[in-house]
């Protein structure tokens, strides 16, 4: 499918890199297709080595456990793309990536994109870039996961979400906080340890409201370490390799 208003491919940083040239040739080589909410993008062990442009939606890329249980890698941001991995190194995939609200991407054959990268000097760079971010934030995320309590990555979670969203400040509104049992799955805990971390910052009077309206009290608070807490030891080993780039 290929909506006529968005067929510009400027849209994405990335490929907004190319010279003329380039960037005629990829608009070329893209296919466009929507997604329903829910719908698999990109399944493990899959051999076709496309890398996926989202326009519009909310995409995560996640591993399922033998038991069902849900393990959420990253949230790939509009106008990001996934899947360059595979068109690099040629190994197949090994997480699954599924639109979590209706979509719309743009899919690249990774031929093309491979050649992208060996005849685009600004191209590859943007893509080394974005693979050394992503490893530094790896690094990072898995530290807290070994050092940080549950409530303090409940704390974490809430203070990125609010950043990015422009809205840390006393009183603001949180309406599109994902529920609790997604934040367990980005944060590497289970649903009802961060009930229980979210019950705790009410109590302090951190955050007031529930659900999808909660509302920031005290952002300084949100930003000190509150220590250990007893969810630290029925949360689990980690189980979460959050912001890992996907294959």
């Amino acid at each position: 499918m290929t909506p006529p208003d968005m067929r510009d491919i400027d849209r994405f940083t990335l490929l907004a890199r190319l010279e003329p040239d380039a960037k005629q040739h990829a608009a070329a080589a893209l296919r466009w297709r929507s997604y329903g909410a829910g719908e698999i993008v990109m399944g493990p062990d899959e051999d076709s080595g496309d890398v996926f442009f989202l326009s519009t939606g909310q995409i995560f890329a996640v591993h399922w456990t033998a038991d069902g249980r849900e393990i959420i890698f990253s949230a790939i941001p509009e106008t990001g793309y996934f899947g360059e991995l595979m068109a690099i190194d040629g190994v197949r995939r090994s997480l699954s990536v599924y639109a979590r609200t209706p979509a719309s991407l743009a899919i690249m054959p990774g031929g093309i994109f491979r050649e992208l990268m060996d005849s685009s000097p600004a191209f590859r760079r943007a893509v080394l870039i974005d693979l050394a971010r992503k490893v530094r934030d790896l690094t990072e995320r898995n530290c807290q996961l070994t050092t940080y309590s549950v409530i303090d990555r409940v704390k974490a979670f809430i203070l990125r979400f609010a950043a990015e969203a422009s809205r840390l400040q006393p009183g603001a509104l949180l309406p599109e906080l994902p529920t609790h049992a997604e934040i367990a799955a980005h944060i590497g805990a289970n649903r009802e340890a961060v009930s229980r971390a979210f019950s705790t910052l009410r109590r302090q009077k951190i955050i007031t409201g529930s659900g999808r309206g909660l509302q920031i009290s005290d952002p300084e608070a949100l930003m000190t370490p509150f220590g250990s807490d007893e969810d630290q030891a029925d949360s689990g080993h980690p189980h979460h390799l959050p912001a890992a780039a996907v294959r």
